[in-house]
């Protein structure tokens, strides 16, 4: 199995720290990162945020080899597990790289999480930790076997989620922050979104839902007009909360006047 632990506590710094386990390593281990993304095949060259990598067997350092850019090789004992720590800077605010500040964190596999050459089709974990008060994760990923089953929001506490193989982790981003999660069922299956970067009021929760409830409803099955049915919401907003209404400008400036 390889399992990765991604502390993100270094907000300030903008950085995630890594833990890479590998039960059965190779004699001469190799270990690189990814030049694209899945869906955005433009050389990206994660591994240029990558720092301070450093390889370990029983607590004995081992010499880290790199053999270009993108890889490094280590050479270890395969009977015993390989472990490697590394730093990841993560200050792009785009959905292809990773992401960390006081606010929020989001990360790719493919410029976090290193391939371990010849076991691309193990099992593979991740584990958060370090996680702020009050951050959630959002996922696509499985939760680990001791939390699967669990109905949505006892899920939604996962810390240890696990992939198939490497491809199907990289496939898989993950959202870490405060946000709100929306749920509903279309065409009997149960849907969830999340909204990160914002808080809506109860009444803008109720109409992202249904908005997001018809358009996944439709593309399931949709009318025979091909049409989805057209649906109405609305949202009054209490008086006290409606904006000022403009006047005519005064000798001063704007006055206003709440109607």
């Amino acid at each position: 199995m390889i399992r990765y632990e991604i502390d993100v506590a270094a907000t300030d710094r903008h950085t995630f720290a890594v833990e890479l386990r590998v039960d059965r390593p190779a004699a001469e281990q190799r270990l690189s990162l990814p030049a694209w993304i899945p869906g955005s095949y433009l050389v990206r060259e994660f591994a240029r945020h990558l720092s301070a990598l450093a390889a370990e067997q029983g607590g004995a350092a081992l010499a880290v080899q790199q053999l270009d850019k993108a890889t490094w090789r280590v050479r270890c004992d395969a009977a015993r597990p390989l472990v490697v720590r590394y730093r990841v800077y993560a200050f792009d605010t785009s959905v292809r790289a990773a992401f960390l500040d006081r606010s929020r964190g989001f990360f790719n596999g493919t410029g976090i999480c290193l391939r371990v050459e010849g076991n691309e089709a193990s099992p593979h974990v991740v584990a958060l930790a370090g996680l702020p008060d009050g951050w959630e994760i959002a996922t696509t990923l499985e939760p680990r076997a001791d939390d699967a089953g669990l109905d949505p929001p006892a899920a939604a506490g996962a810390r240890e989620f696990v992939a198939a193989d490497y491809d199907t982790l990289v496939d898989h981003p993950v959202e870490l922050g405060r946000f709100w999660r929306g749920r509903f069922d279309a065409a009997g299956t149960a849907h969830e979104f999340v909204v990160a970067g914002a808080w809506p009021s109860g009444c803008q929760n109720a109409i992202a839902v249904s908005q997001m409830r018809r358009a996944s409803a439709s593309s399931v099955s949709p009318s025979k007009s091909g049409k989805a049915p057209a649906t109405t919401n609305s949202c009054a907003m209490p008086a006290a909360s409606k904006p000022p209404r403009q006047k005519r400008p005064s000798s001063t400036g704007w006055s206003t006047s709440a109607s």
